[in-house]
């Protein structure tokens, strides 16, 4: 199989790798000139999976809707009347429950 992997931080390149000891055929391309200059540089190309919690929490929804009018907040949000992002949105929201937090912190942890 051929496959194309956007972006050359620690994922994309440690993604290629794994796909390539499978058998496949894989270009990585960067908008960047060199390798692991945004994401990856900003980490110091650091993963650690003590980060691999879950953003669908119980506050999430309230800590949205605070982002929409007070600037100093670490999460901002700028709503636009798209229909895939309203869509996308509320299933986003559906998941803000602790028992689907930790079952998608879990698969975050697995991944």
């Amino acid at each position: 199989m051929k496959i194309l992997i956007l972006g050359a931080g620690v994922i994309g390149v440690t993604t290629a790798y794994s796909l390539v000891k499978d058998g496949h055929q894989v270009a990585v391309i960067d908008r960047q000139s060199k390798q692991a200059m945004e994401t990856s540089f900003g980490n110091a190309g650091l993963i650690s999976p003590g980060h691999s919690f879950a953003w669908t929490t119980p506050k999430l929804p309230g800590n949205l809707m605070k982002s929409l009018f007070q600037k100093q907040q670490v999460f901002r949000f700028k709503f636009h009347w798209s229909p895939g992002l309203i869509r996308w949105g509320l299933q986003f929201i559906r998941q803000c429950k602790s028992e689907h937090m930790k079952t998608n912190t879990m698969k975050k942890l697995f991944l």
